[in-house]
C-alpha cells in the first residue's frame, strides 16, 4: 500500500483574541495500511494510521468534539464508497504528544464494490482512493471545524486479497440478473468459486487468461467441452431433445471459449489449428459473465 500524510487543517474566521489564523495545521496522519477485519458477512475492512499533533497548535485542553472519515475514489467521478466508523475511544487525543496509532473500519457493500471496479480503467495495476477527515475541534480559544484530505494507493494483489476477505464474486448487477431461485442454488456459488481466477485475470487485464480459466472449469466437468457428445453422458435422463439442446449449447459456449481464448486443440470441425486472435476487455468481460450462468446449469445438470 502507498500512502501519502494526510494534513488535518482548523478553520475559522479571524476574530480578536485567537491567536490562529483562518488555516492552521492540526496535526498529520499517515496512513499505514489497509486490512481485512472479522468475516465476509460483516463487509468491513481495517483502515490503520497513525496520528501526531502540531505540537505549536493545540493548547491546553483542546480536544476533538466528533471526527467524521470518508473514502471516496480518486478518479472522475469522485464518489464516496462505504462507510468509515470512528468509534469514540479511537478518535485523536490531542492533549497527546507523540504518535498515536488508531484502527477505523471501512464498511463496503458489493454494489459498492462493484462500483469501485466498474470506476478503474480495464487492466489498471492500482485501486486508487481518497480519505477524507472532518471534524469539530473544541479549544480555549473557541470551537473550529477542521478538515484534510489525503491519497492511498493499493497493488492490484493487496486489493484482491480484500476483496476475497469481502467474500465478493459475481457483481451484484450480474446476479441479478440470474434471480433469487438461482443464485441461492449451491451450483451458483459452487460455479463463483470455481470463476474467482477467470474474474481475478479480468480484473489484471488478461483477457486471453480469463478465458482459459473458464474453460479450465468446463473441462473439469467434460472432457472435450467443446463437443456437444462429452456433454450427453453427464445430463440426466431427460427427453432426447432437451439433453441434445442443453449439451449443444454447453459445447457452443466452450467452443467460443477454446477458439477465442484458449486454443487448447484444432478445430472441432475440421481439424485445423487455429490462430491466436484479438480479444478485447468488454469481449472477455462478456464471456466471463456469461460462463458464470452456463457453469451454475452445467454444475446443476451433471449433479
Amino acid at each position: 500500500m502507498n500512502a501519502g500524510d494526510l494534513i488535518i487543517y482548523l478553520i475559522g474566521d479571524k476574530e480578536p483574541g485567537r491567536p490562529w489564523p483562518v488555516t492552521a495545521v492540526m496535526g498529520r496522519f499517515v496512513i499505514r495500511e489497509l486490512q481485512a477485519a472479522g468475516t465476509p458477512e460483516l463487509g468491513a475492512l481495517r483502515l490503520a494510521l497513525d496520528f501526531a499533533r502540531n505540537e505549536a497548535t493545540p493548547p491546553e485542553g483542546s480536544r476533538f468534539v466528533c471526527v467524521d472519515a470518508e473514502v471516496r475514489t480518486a478518479r472522475l467521478p469522485f464518489r464516496a464508497q462505504g462507510q468509515v466508523t470512528i468509534p469514540r475511544d479511537k478518535r485523536p487525543e490531542l492533549h497527546v504528544a507523540g504518535t498515536q496509532p488508531l484502527e477505523w473500519e471501512w464498511r463496503l457493500l458489493p454494489e459498492e464494490v462493484e462500483a469501485i471496479e466498474t470506476g478503474t480503467p480495464p487492466g489498471d495495476r492500482w485501486r486508487l482512493f481518497k480519505l477524507d477527515v472532518r471534524g469539530i475541534v473544541q479549544t480555549s480559544s473557541g470551537t473550529f471545524s477542521i478538515a484534510g484530505s489525503g491519497d492511498f494507493r493499493l497493488p492490484l494483489s493487496e486489493w484482491e486479497d480484500l476483496l476475497r476477505s469481502l467474500g465478493y464474486g459475481v457483481a451484484p448487477s450480474a446476479a441479478q440478473l440470474a434471480g433469487r431461485a438461482v443464485t441461492t442454488h449451491p451450483s451458483w456459488a459452487d460455479a463463483e468459486r470455481r470463476l474467482s481466477p477467470a474474474r481475478q485475470a479480468l480484473r489484471a487485464g488478461e483477457t486471453h487468461r480469463a478465458l482459459t480459466s473458464c474453460l479450465d472449469q468446463f473441462s473439469a466437468l467434460a472432457d472435450k467441452p467443446y463437443r456437444a457428445d462429452s456433454w450427453l453422458p453427464k445430463l440426466p435422463d431427460d427427453p432426447t431433445q432437451k439433453r441434445q439442446s442443453v449439451a449443444h449449447l454447453l459445447a457452443a459456449h466452450c467452443t467460443y471459449l477454446n477458439r477465442v481464448g484458449y486454443h487448447r486443440d484444432g478445430d472441432p470441425g475440421d481439424g485445423t489449428e487455429l490462430q491466436p486472435l484479438p480479444l478485447d476487455h468488454w469481449e472477455a468481460e462478456v464471456a466471463v459473465a456469461v460462463s458464470q450462468f452456463w457453469l451454475t446449469l452445467a454444475l446443476r445438470e451433471s449433479s
